[in-house]
């Protein structure tokens, strides 16, 4: 039986500044005999306050990824952004399973 996987990303930091880039690497504590992958998106809380390309999941990052994105606030104003990230399984067809999501 192949355990839930978990997200270990890294840095967490809660202030980007506007035109910088996040740099989130992505770990997992788990030990499953499948590899496991990531897939992230962002989100926002104020819809078109803040510049939102790509838009959808990313997905089939690996271990040791990084989530490099450009943050551009379009305000004056600080503005909230997340990015939620599930990890995975990958069977041998490369089918996802054991799914564990994180918001950070």
């Amino acid at each position: 039986m192949e355990p839930t996987t978990n997200v270990n990303a890294e840095p967490e930091v809660d202030t980007i500044c506007d035109g910088d880039q996040t740099s989130i690497t992505l770990q997992t504590n788990s030990v499953p005999t499948h590899p496991a992958e990531f897939r992230w998106r962002h989100g926002q809380r104020n819809d078109g306050a803040v510049e939102t390309l790509p838009v959808g999941w990313i997905d089939n990052l690996t271990v040791d990824s990084t989530i490099t994105y450009p943050l551009d606030n379009l305000t004056d104003t600080a503005q909230l952004v997340y990015f939620e990230i599930e990890s995975y399984t990958v069977d041998n067809p490369g089918n996802m399973h054991c799914a564990e999501e994180e918001i950070q």
